[in-house]
């Protein structure tokens, strides 16, 4: 998602990389079965909380 398509998400106040590559070398070379965890910040009441996995570009990405 670019920034157009994160800022069309009700409620979207940012997101964070969370998981073990924070603590990786920036350096590093993951494999193409790793993904990047990263976390969605809304606002709202009780705001539906899913996980999904999908590719961007060559990156796999997991949301929460």
């Amino acid at each position: 998602m670019g920034d157009e398509e994160v800022s069309r998400i009700t409620g979207f106040r940012g997101a964070y990389t969370a998981g073990s590559t924070n603590w990786l070398p920036a350096d590093a070379e993951l494999a193409s079965t790793s993904d990047l965890d990263i976390m969605i910040v809304l606002t709202g009441p009780n705001p539906t909380c899913t996980r999904s996995k999908f590719r961007y570009q060559e990156v796999l990405l997991e949301a929460s």
